[in-house]
């Protein structure tokens, strides 16, 4: 099972064959080039994005015939501004068309179901962004001790780290997991 939170902030969670739980956080806009950062533009980013999902999903063996992936259905928000709106929407699209390519069963999900499984009182509104993340991040760690962690490093390669702390950006995939996998 896969659980996606699509957009610069989110990140992926999998349950691979072995049963271990891994994370990845969604990888930056910016890439540091030996202490130059170079800023992508949304075709680039979208480009590495999809490249980089393609191989975590890979080296994380979690995909089977049977696996589904359950995808946060996002959408442009009322303050975001045209050009935030198009790279979402973009990055949404490039990871459906991934996943759907590699034959995966996606089922799309909408934030407030999800987050109404939790069986906790969720803060509405963006100007609880923070708080939100926090008690998610805090209900991931309760629920997830122990997790791997794939990271890409500057070289291309990926590396897995082991017993890694739910970060902000793995927090909404791992709780999607949760609420998914039968968990709760």
């Amino acid at each position: 099972m896969i659980a996606y939170d699509p957009g610069v902030g989110g990140g992926l969670a999998m349950e691979n064959l072995s049963g271990e739980i891994v994370v990845m956080p969604m990888p930056e806009h910016k890439i540091d080039k030996k202490k130059g950062v170079k800023k992508l533009t949304s075709k680039q980013f979208s480009m590495y994005q999809y490249e980089n999902l393609k191989k975590m999903i890979h080296t994380a063996s979690a995909i089977t015939k049977e696996t589904t992936v359950w995808m946060e259905a996002i959408g442009p928000r009322p303050a975001d501004t045209p050009r935030t709106s198009f790279s979402l929407s973009a990055n949404y699209h490039i990871a459906l068309t991934l996943f759907r390519e590699c034959g995966l069963d996606v089922k799309l999900v909408s934030p407030q179901h999800w987050q109404n499984q939790l069986g906790r009182l969720v803060p509405s509104g963006s100007h609880n962004y923070e708080r939100r993340k926090k008690l998610f991040q805090d209900f991931a760690t309760e629920k997830f001790s122990e997790t791997a962690g794939l990271y890409i490093q500057k070289d291309g390669v990926i590396k897995v780290r082991n017993n890694v702390k739910v970060t902000k950006k793995t927090a909404d995939a791992l709780c999607i997991l949760w609420v998914y996998s039968g968990r709760n």
